[in-house]
């Protein structure tokens, strides 16, 4: 019972510590003036190896407390982040998550899905930050830095997930698959 509370707490804390470290660690390991984005990192691990619904809610509550934390265009990151975790975890039946390379590739996918969505979101709401060619730049950089950091992350995130503090709880698997069942 007390190591699903220190489940939830770590899936809570794992955001929390990212935005921490983008904030301080990651500004004087900027890639070309980028950071990478240590939330979507674990909201594209989470999804695939929990499924669309639960990669979906996760990827809306981590991206809406990057919105509060940044102060800006609430609700961005949340639609994209959200968004994009729905649909990697789509991929959850259909992947080995033992394999090395499905954090890495997962992350790299995600980065360009994630990338096309929230271009998206800014030329739709005409908010544009920068031209066209730096956004692009940007986004690329930044795929490619994530994708590097998600290589050690993953090998630890999947060992915490199958038989660590991350496991879900037999219960819990239970329940969620039959409200899976009830909404496909």
């Amino acid at each position: 019972m007390r190591l699903r509370y220190l489940r939830y707490f770590l899936l809570a804390f794992l955001p929390m510590a990212a935005l921490y470290l983008q904030a301080t660690l990651f500004r004087r390991l900027t890639v070309d003036g980028v950071l990478p984005d240590g939330i979507l990192i674990f909201v594209l691990f989470f999804a695939l190896l929990n499924g669309d619904i639960h990669g979906g809610v996760y990827g809306l509550c981590c991206g809406l407390l990057e919105d509060f934390y940044l102060g800006r265009f609430i609700g961005v990151n949340m639609l994209t982040k959200g968004l994009t975790g729905y649909l990697l975890g789509k991929f959850n039946r259909q992947i080995n998550p033992e394999s090395p390379w499905v954090g890495p590739l997962g992350v790299f996918l995600g980065g360009m899905l994630h990338a096309a969505l929230f271009g998206l979101l800014m030329l739709f709401f005409d908010l544009y930050l920068m031209d066209i060619g730096r956004m692009l730049k940007i986004f690329a950089v930044q795929i490619l830095y994530q994708t590097m950091l998600s290589i050690p992350l993953y090998w630890w995130y999947y060992h915490s997930h199958s038989s660590g503090w991350l496991k879900p709880a037999e219960e819990e698997d239970r329940l969620w698959n039959r409200m899976n069942k009830l909404v496909k």
